[in-house]
């Protein structure tokens, strides 16, 4: 082989090894911005889904309280019930 054609091997194993290495530089820097936007949004659909999450809380906590007010409601009711009944009865004799 002569001299022109080892340079020209030479020349094209470079530009191939440059034009790859090129390519994956590109494609590690859109993997890189792909990466932060899902990053940034899943924080963002992470902060949304704990706010919502205390807002259930809450709610769940108010509903508690109306329950348990219900329950003394429904314990007044029977006093109040067992009290008329016995005064009935007592009327009734």
């Amino acid at each position: 082989m002569s001299g022109i054609q080892w340079v020209g091997i030479a020349v094209t194993v470079v530009l191939f090894v440059l034009t790859h290495a090129i390519a994956v530089f590109k494609w590690i820097s859109t993997l890189t911005a792909s990466l932060k936007e899902i990053t940034a949004r899943f924080e963002e659909r992470t902060s949304v889904l704990m706010f919502d999450m205390r807002k259930i809380s809450d709610s769940v906590g108010k509903l508690a309280e109306a329950v348990v007010r219900f329950e003394r409601i429904e314990e007044v009711s029977r006093d109040h019930e067992i009290r008329i009944r016995t005064l009935e009865q007592e009327d009734g004799e």
